[in-house]
């Protein structure tokens, strides 16, 4: 097992700014991208469940193999308490952590996972306790992206019609996010009649 692999160029990547990517999931990436570095599994079914068999080289490699990705993560971001159980489950020296806050990077997605657990809170009528990008226990699936897609009202039929409850982000010229939850299915073919 050599410790000399290094990332490709991971360090120029997470010095963006402008990524599509929350930090928790960058994190994770990290991680996942670090092990396949050592592992002989195939890193499409890889699970950081089987980090109780590793050896104490397992960890060593890791660490060497991401110490210069570290920080770059912008870790006022991630949950603490998942932080902290990422440090201890792969060994990690958290002096090499940098939680100080810095700006967030420029995420170009309207639907953040900070922005779903939010809205899943909200559909779920949460006073407090709202849901966090861990807890959340909701998965979304985008089905238009308008800068992708178009705006045309009959692709947004055919895109969305009968695809069950359906939440609707729109970010206005004002850089505004507008909005609202369906709990139903569009169907564009229903007309209703109103008295």
């Amino acid at each position: 097992m050599g410790t000399d692999l290094p990332l490709l160029d991971e360090v120029a990547f997470l010095e963006s700014d402008e990524l599509e990517l929350e930090e928790i999931e960058i994190w994770n990436y990290l991680i996942k991208c670090g092990t396949f570095k050592f592992l002989d599994d195939d890193i499409t079914n890889w699970s950081d469940k089987n980090v109780s068999n590793w050896s104490d080289e397992h960890f060593v490699v890791l660490k060497e193999t991401i110490s210069r990705c570290i920080p770059l993560i912008r870790y006022y971001y991630i949950p603490k308490n998942y932080i902290d159980k990422q440090i201890k489950r792969y060994k990690l020296n958290t002096s090499a952590f940098i939680k100080t806050k810095i700006p967030p990077r420029r995420c170009l997605r309207l639907m953040t996972n900070e922005n779903k657990a939010i809205i899943s809170s909200w559909i779920d009528e949460k006073d407090k306790d709202y849901y966090t990008c861990i807890t959340n226990p909701y998965k979304f699936k985008l089905l238009l992206r308008g800068s992708r897609d178009g705006f045309d009202v009959n692709i947004f039929h055919r895109l969305c019609d009968f695809q069950g409850p359906t939440i609707v982000i729109i970010k206005t010229v004002q850089d505004d996010l507008v909005g609202g939850y369906n709990l139903v299915n569009w169907d564009s073919f229903t007309k209703n009649i109103y008295k």
